[in-house]
């Protein structure tokens, strides 16, 4: 044809790779990548489509979004940006998905500025609120967060998420008895969710299985780091007198959340991730559809929250039936039991602490120093003391925890100890560790 004449003669081959031209194809590619968890080869499908079309909204959500996965929040916030500079209300999600970056590099006001931004345009919508509660709690600005969990309360009174915010709101604020009264409210409404999840699975197991069941393992992840904040106050066993007590054992994040990358940080309870074809980008992770095993999450955080509350305003006995229940739907939860062997060791039940602490070295890494250094400790102050053993545990708890100086300075006052134990004593000998 004069058309095929004329472009063979300007060097233009007649075979094109058609997919190239074919804006639809490319998205489609790449939506599929990213239902196959392969994000990486969906990026480079989304930026052909973008050379292809500038500003395509859905491929910078969709680029964003798996950017957000592989970890790159920067990339992922600027493609997210841009979608709602070009249209405010494009997606509401998108809010969410922007103050989850700014969560991950640690602009808490900024991701509430957004959030706010969300809420001005979509008064009502839960996973904005929930988030914008969460992140007014890290930033301690406890009563805004109590406005919005209420606001997600007074339309949903049975949502899990909100009732715990409020409690933490509540705790933050000094309120300690309505703090108590929302866990076990919380705790009630999750039990009896997770009751009617179960029961269909319990029904088909009976049938398939009739002779076996146990309790489904709880993941550790969302909980924060325990820094040496918290040895300090525990090598004190008077108690705790402050909110900071237990803040950073567990944090004002839930631990059941799905993010896209796998990262505790990065959870909002108010929903996870959803990038399957056609689904919004948002899902309600603790509605009446949730999966059992994210109830029973929720319930043992839940729990840990209550029992280190009950611990701070006095009730030990209370407190240590709130770890029990804990570890009864996970035996190996290292937390719950590194916290009830501290809560014994506080009503002076010292030999049984022993077995609850050794048991947490096994199952959580981040408070086996301190749960060391207080072995040792424990070690030293029984009537027959045992001061090679108590040495060795204060030594490795050093080595996980070089830069602790309570740790340190047990390790000094047990050196010492140890030292006037020998024969014959050395008063002199004592005082150089010290």
């Amino acid at each position: 044809s004069p058309a095929a004449m004329a472009a063979m003669s300007h060097g233009v081959p007649l075979i094109v790779d058609a997919s190239k031209r074919d804006l639809g194809a490319v998205i489609e590619w790449g939506r599929q990548k990213m239902a196959d968890g392969a994000y990486e080869c969906a990026v480079q499908h989304f930026t052909s489509a973008l050379d292809l079309k500038p500003g395509l909204m859905h491929a910078l959500v969709s680029r964003g979004f798996c950017f957000l996965t592989l970890g790159d929040a920067d990339k992922a916030q600027r493609d997210f940006v841009e979608v709602i500079t070009k249209d405010a209300g494009f997606n509401r999600n998108i809010y969410v998905l922007i103050a989850l970056c700014l969560k991950r590099t640690g602009d808490y006001h900024k991701a509430i500025r957004y959030l706010t931004r969300c809420i001005s345009q979509f008064a009502t919508f839960r996973p904005a609120l929930i988030a914008r509660g969460e992140l007014s709690l890290k930033v301690r600005e406890f009563d805004k967060a109590r406005v919005d969990f209420r606001q997600v309360l007074s339309s949903s009174p049975k949502d899990l998420a909100a009732r715990r915010g409020l409690a933490d709101a509540l705790r933050g604020m000094g309120n300690f008895r309505e703090a108590l009264r929302q866990y076990s409210r919380a705790l009630e409404d999750a039990r009896q969710l997770l009751q009617a999840r179960e029961e269909p699975q319990r029904m088909r197991h009976t049938v398939t299985s009739p002779s076996q069941g146990s309790f489904e393992g709880v993941s550790q992840e969302g909980r924060a780091p325990f820094g040496e904040g918290d040895y300090n106050e525990m090598v004190n066993v008077q108690g705790a007198d402050s909110y900071e007590d237990g803040e950073d054992a567990v944090q004002n994040e839930p631990s059941i959340v799905p993010c896209p990358s796998g990262k505790a940080e990065d959870r909002f309870v108010g929903g996870e991730l959803s990038s399957g074809p056609g689904g919004s980008l948002l899902k309600d992770a603790l509605g009446p559809d949730a999966d059992p095993a994210q109830v029973r999450a929720f319930i043992t955080d839940t729990l840990m929250r209550q029992a280190l509350l009950l611990r701070l305003v006095g009730d030990l006995e209370a407190a240590g039936e709130s770890l029990l229940e804990a570890l009864h739907l996970d035996v190996h939860d290292g937390l719950a039991l590194f916290w009830y062997g501290k809560v014994l060791l506080e009503q002076s039940r010292r030999r049984e602490a022993r077995g609850f602490l050794q048991a947490s070295i096994q199952h959580h890494e981040e408070t086996r120093p301190y749960a060391h250094a207080l072995l040792g400790a424990l070690l030293m102050m029984w009537a027959d003391a045992d001061p090679d053993s108590a040495l060795k545990h204060l030594r490795e708890a050093l080595r996980l925890a070089p830069s602790s100086q309570a740790i340190k300075v047990t390790l000094w006052i047990c050196q010492g100890m140890a030292a006037l134990g020998q024969t014959p004593r050395d008063p002199g000998v004592a005082l150089q560790h010290l």
